[in-house]
């Protein structure tokens, strides 16, 4: 999958820098328009800021095989929304939605989520079992020496 967008300065077509969210990602995985993917270089991690696949819907799981967040963008590539685990680094301790990027990030909780949204989070929990995603978190981690 590589980086995203290897002959565009995002930075500049963003406006603002997102040094962690344009970084080199791998799909462990495909199941129709939906991606799990790892971040390579195993910081911290995070969505990509956007897709070169329109629609797509991005799985984004962290090296210790956890489900960081599901991430859907647009036919602009760019970002619509994310539902995300809970975030160990500040205050959020429940499953929540962000905006897109353009639309300033507003948070929504779990309990004020469209049925939708809940509906998506619970489908891709479903194939995160289903298609043994931990087993390729372990093969992912093996490849890069972790």
């Amino acid at each position: 999958m590589g980086g995203r967008g290897a002959n565009l300065n995002v930075n500049i077509y963003l406006g603002w820098l997102h040094e962690k969210r344009i970084g080199s990602y791998e799909s462990i995985y495909e199941d129709g328009n939906i991606k799990f993917i790892m971040q390579k270089d195993g910081t911290r991690t995070s969505a990509p800021i956007f897709s070169n696949t329109k629609n797509r819907i991005y799985v984004t799981i962290n090296a210790e095989g956890k489900i960081v967040g599901i991430t859907q963008y647009d036919s602009n590539h760019k970002q619509l929304f994310s539902i995300n685990e809970p975030h160990s680094f500040d205050k959020i301790k429940e499953v929540h939605m962000h905006t897109g990027i353009d639309s300033g990030r507003q948070i929504t909780y779990w309990k004020d989520m469209e049925q939708k949204y809940r509906d998506l989070y619970t489908s891709i929990k479903q194939k995160y079992d289903q298609f043994y995603i931990i087993d390729k978190v372990k093969e992912f981690n093996t490849k890069y020496g972790r």
